[in-house]
């Protein structure tokens, strides 16, 4: 199954490149991994969330070089439908915005060749309204205007109300060449980022990429913020390097816990990756049993990220081995319920685009003298 992905930084000259991956192919454990686990994948991956796409899209009078900046209206465009193009998951819902002081449309489609050939259409033929007559101090909206003004919060604002939401991970890529035109909404946008976005990004299941299209839309105060703002990343103009991605690793639906092979051991925990992007060391999941009588954790791992995504933790008996064991024989099946979650602070850089599917996971306790860990992911 193919997943969504990654949005690069449009650079001088335009060479903005998204560029879509497939799913990782599960990479090989080492030895020490194979001898104690048997990785069954018995199905396609289910999406806890399905994805969509939102493009915020800058369509003022600048992006095509009124006031002497940069004429990138076209090759923009034309990023905008190679980007479409690229994506090949037919489950995710692609929304295109144009903005100027306001969202003037909404345009959506799923991914499929016909959604897709609707929504290049649509970029294709998009002409450049103005509506707005004046200056940004004296000056009002007009539906048959004579210039065209830049918000920035308000746009955003209006896709939080009526696009986004935790139904689906919502992915935003922000395209602008500039500020905004009106101090007020500059700043109630810079207080959004600051104060409010991580709470919100949570709730709504949003992550969000802010594309400088030129020099023109750099802002200094906003690149010091979103150093310690979650969930919300620059592209600045100029960036040459490695495309932004999210992560998504996925825990195992089921495992099997051998109680004469695993007590008092480090037991392992291989994760599915949703994408082939690496993740830096220091990154860390919270695990955490639900109440039985059997065992208990609840602590922060550290991922061990090369070169499988796993983690090891030693689980807590609550009784002796011969009484757990004696428990196992008695019949019934022994399911311990856990999770698998991001650490807290993991929503800072540079962790802030890595996500752990949410799932609860399942550990059968068994008794068996075969040296067996049973993972699988539906």
């Amino acid at each position: 199954m193919k997943r969504f992905l990654i949005f690069c930084a449009l650079l001088p000259g335009l060479t903005w490149s998204l560029s879509a991956q497939e799913e990782a192919q599960q990479p090989a454990a080492d030895s020490a991994t194979v001898a104690q686990q048997e990785v069954v994948d018995e199905a396609p991956v289910e999406s806890a969330n399905l994805v969509r796409r939102t493009y915020l899209w800058d369509v003022t009078l600048s992006m095509k070089g009124a006031g002497g900046t940069p004429n990138i209206w076209e090759p923009v465009k034309e990023a905008l439908i190679n980007e479409i193009k690229l994506i090949d998951d037919e489950s995710v819902e692609i929304v295109i915005v144009p903005f100027q002081h306001k969202v003037i449309e909404i345009k959506r489609a799923m991914a499929t060749s016909e959604g897709k050939a609707s929504l290049i259409s649509f970029v294709e033929g998009y002409k450049l309204p103005k509506l707005w007559t004046g200056d940004s101090k004296s000056g009002h909206e007009s539906e048959k205007g004579t210039t065209t003004m830049t918000k920035l919060h308000a746009p955003l604002q209006y896709c939080m109300d009526n696009i986004f939401g935790p139904d689906k991970v919502d992915i935003l890529e922000m395209m602008t060449d500039g500020l905004s035109d009106f101090p007020e909404d500059g700043q109630s946008f810079m207080k959004l980022i600051k104060d409010d976005w991580c709470d919100l990004a949570k709730k709504k299941n949003l992550y969000a990429f802010y594309v400088m299209l030129t020099p023109n839309a750099v802002n200094q105060e906003l690149s010091k913020v979103t150093k310690d703002v979650c969930r919300f990343d620059l592209i600045s103009p100029g960036d040459n390097g490695p495309s932004v991605s999210i992560v998504e690793l996925i825990p195992p639906k089921n495992a099997v816990f051998n109680i004469h092979d695993d007590a008092a051991k480090e037991f392992s925990i291989l994760f599915k990756r949703g994408t082939a992007s690496p993740i830096q060391p220091g990154y860390k999941v919270n695990i955490s049993f639900f109440d039985n009588p059997y065992m208990e954790f609840d602590d922060d791992i550290d991922l061990i990220v090369n070169p499988d995504f796993t983690v090891k933790f030693t689980p807590e008996l609550k009784m002796s081995l011969e009484s757990l064991n004696q428990a196992l024989l008695s019949g019934g099946q022994k399911k311990i319920k856990f999770t698998i979650k991001s650490a807290d602070g993991m929503d800072q850089h540079p962790f802030q685009f890595i996500r752990v599917r949410d799932v609860i996971s399942e550990m059968e306790l068994t008794g068996a003298r075969e040296k067996k860990v049973t993972l699988r992911w539906k």
